[in-house]
C-alpha cells in the first residue's frame, strides 16, 4: 500500500501523523520526503519556446541563408544557453547529457525563455515576439516591451 500526502498547510500534517500512526502496527516502512514538489513546466512556456524556435529558423533563413527546422533551432540554442555536461565515461570517450526542456521547472524554464530572449536580442539583433496571453500566463502581469 502506498499513501502520499503532500503537505502544504496543517490539517495535511494532522492527516499524515494519523496515516503513519496506523501503519506503524503493521509492518510497514515509511519514507518522509521534505523537498518541495517541482512543477513541470507550463504549457504556455513551452508554447512560448516553440513560437520564439519557429522565429529563429524564418529569420536565420531570411538573414543568413541558414535553413534548419524549429526542432533542430531548439537543440542549438539548448546547448548554447545550457552546454551538454559529462554524464560518464565510455571507452575513455565522454558521454554527455543534454539539458532537457521537458525536464525542466516552471522557475528553471523561465529562466532559460529571459536568457534565450536576451541572447537573441543581444547577439542575433532578433527580437522576439511574447503574445499577451502568453506573458500573462509566464509572468503573471502584462508587461511592457
Amino acid at each position: 500500500m502506498k499513501s502520499t500526502i503532500l503537505v502544504e498547510k496543517y490539517e495535511d500534517m494532522v492527516r499524515a501523523k494519523q496515516l503513519v500512526a496506523t501503519m506503524l502496527v503493521y509492518p510497514y516502512s515509511v519514507t518522509v520526503d521534505d523537498n518541495p514538489k517541482k512543477e513541470k513546466r507550463s504549457e504556455a512556456q513551452n508554447r512560448l519556446m516553440w513560437l520564439w524556435n519557429g522565429e529563429l529558423q524564418a529569420y536565420m533563413r531570411e538573414h543568413h541563408g541558414i535553413t534548419a527546422t524549429a526542432d533542430d533551432w531548439h537543440e542549438v540554442m539548448c546547448n548554447r544557453l545550457r552546454p551538454p555536461t559529462i554524464k560518464g565515461y565510455y571507452m575513455g570517450q565522454p558521454v554527455l547529457e543534454r539539458w532537457r526542456t521537458s525536464k525542466a521547472g516552471v522557475n528553471e524554464l523561465k529562466q532559460y525563455l529571459d536568457e534565450y530572449c536576451a541572447y537573441c536580442a543581444n547577439d542575433l539583433g532578433l527580437v522576439l515576439p511574447v503574445p499577451d496571453d502568453l506573458r500573462m500566463a509566464i509572468y503573471g502581469h502584462k508587461v511592457n516591451g
